[in-house]
């Protein structure tokens, strides 16, 4: 599995924005580090539906089935990253589905309760309350603060979700890589 899809991987004919992994081992090096799956509880993703909307070539996705997800969905308006993630998906059967947002027309309708949801990249491009009030039954959220947005806890939590748990990554680089402020949100009951 694991050396199929890095040839998937080094087929793409983009950059890669995300590091990719598989078990412990780097398959592709992107922009983006791994170090925010520190501050991801692993009960939030083991036996859930996750949704990872902005997951370009898939990064998360793949370690959200490696950590235990039930079901993995991968959304993203780029069309080159979609159809990398969508050859890796082949190889899940069922267990991961890709969408591309342009296609859907920024209208998320899954028919399935989902339990997590990752916004990394994709909040400076979309509506995020919007978005997060159209997936039902989301019950956590992580998405990043700092460079391309202005979120902070206070501006991400309304009458839908708290800040229940705030981890801060330190904001500097660690190899190299771009890290950011995690943050995580979850509905209130």
């Amino acid at each position: 599995m694991k050396e199929k899809i890095k040839n998937i991987l080094k087929e793409h004919k983009g950059t890669f924005y995300q590091t990719h992994t598989f078990g412990k081992e780097v398959l592709v090096e992107g922009i983006r580090g791994i170090e925010r799956r520190d501050s991801i509880l692993v009960d939030d993703i083991k036996d859930k539906v996750v949704l990872d909307l902005g997951c370009a070539t898939g990064s998360e996705c793949l370690w959200s089935l490696e950590q235990g997800a039930k079901k993995v969905i991968g959304i993203d308006s780029g069309v080159e990253q979609i159809n990398t993630l969508s050859k890796i998906a082949k190889l899940f059967k069922g267990k991961l589905i890709t969408h591309n947002l342009n296609l859907i027309h920024n209208k998320v309708e899954l028919g399935i309760e989902v339990g997590t949801m990752f916004c990394f990249s994709i909040t400076h491009h979309i509506k995020f309350r919007k978005i997060w009030h159209e997936i039902a039954g989301v019950k956590v959220v992580y998405v990043e603060g700092g460079a391309d947005s202005n979120y902070t806890e206070e501006s991400l939590t309304d009458e839908l979700f708290i800040a229940k748990f705030v981890k801060h990554i330190p904001n500097n680089s660690i190899n190299k890589k771009e890290v950011r402020p995690l943050y995580r949100l979850e509905r209130k009951q």
